[in-house]
């Protein structure tokens, strides 16, 4: 079971994001944004920052807290800040894409009710693929939380 924050937090079920490759679970220090990291199979550079992780690393992060914010003035204000990227459709919601550059490093933004779905890749992850895993990422059912029944599996843990 996963009890990292009071967020829903959503395991994606394809191939660059899975269960198969699921390599950790942490949250920010103080913080209530839950991460799951992923290895699409090249090894991890050793000096990386965890939220900007290594080599073929996909991180998704969950964040409560967007229920009234105005996504679509939300995206474009951030498409003018970094001055490349779209905005396309996830499932029915607006989602901003920014391809992978020197920063960010590849990115794909959709709030569903009221939670930001981020998906961060590492510079070596092409933006299909990050689309990809958000999409999965969002419509895929939430996790058990530990207090909920222990029936449901797989169940990552928190390192």
């Amino acid at each position: 079971m996963v009890d990292l924050a009071d967020v829903p937090v959503h395991m994606p079920d394809v191939a660059a994001a899975s269960k198969d490759n699921f390599t950790g679970a942490w949250n920010c220090p103080g913080g209530n944004t839950p991460f799951l990291t992923f290895s699409t199979g090249n090894e991890p550079s050793t000096d990386a920052s965890p939220l900007y992780v290594q080599s073929g690393i996909i991180t998704v992060s969950f964040e409560d807290g967007w229920g009234d914010v105005d996504v679509d003035s939300k995206w474009k204000d951030m498409l003018s800040s970094y001055g490349e990227g779209r905005i396309e459709d996830v499932d029915g919601h607006s989602a901003l894409v920014i391809p992978p550059g020197p920063s960010p490093l590849g990115m794909v933004m959709v709030v569903v009710d009221g939670v930001l779905y981020q998906v961060l890749g590492d510079g070596e992850v092409s933006v299909d693929r990050l689309l990809e895993v958000e999409l999965s990422a969002v419509t895929a059912p939430a996790l058990p939380r530990s207090s909920e029944s222990s029936s449901a599996s797989p169940s990552p843990s928190a390192t």
